[in-house]
């Protein structure tokens, strides 16, 4: 049984990734120049597990600034809405979706595939953490 998260850890995890954010969109780790020019971000063995996404709608929770939800709508045909508590966040991803979804709506969306990223696994039973608004992208 896991035992009840703090809402001081909330707001300390809040602020590491508010703070994070910018760093990593600047980073060569995330490459958001290649991800503009085409590369795809979603790795191989995660399609390999999910398959065939093409016309599927997926929420990737705590998406950070939704490289890997914009790789599934954009490369692999998936309608994908990114779920994220950070504000820096979810401004970096909706600037990044502008660029290449000239129709991109924020709103949300009714899911039929929840992925969550590879990092967040353990948590993603627990998951009771606030959203500020979700990112919605690919084909409505």
């Amino acid at each position: 049984m896991t035992e009840p998260v703090s809402d001081d850890w909330r707001e300390l995890n809040r602020a590491w990734w508010d703070e994070r954010t910018p760093f990593h969109v600047g980073s060569d780790l995330y490459d958001v120049a290649g991800f503009r020019a085409g590369r795809d971000t979603v790795e191989p063995f995660e399609s390999a597990l999910l398959g065939d996404v093409t016309g599927l709608r997926l929420v990737h929770l705590q998406c950070h600034f939704g490289l890997d939800t914009m790789g599934w709508a954009r490369n692999h045909g998936a309608s994908a809405v990114g779920l994220d508590f950070s504000a820096p966040a979810v401004a970096a991803a909706t600037g990044l979706a502008s660029c290449w979804r000239p129709a991109f709506r924020s709103r949300p969306s009714r899911s039929t595939s929840t992925r969550c990223s590879r990092d967040s696994r353990p948590s993603c039973r627990t998951v009771r953490c606030g959203v500020d608004r979700p990112v919605r992208l690919g084909s409505p």
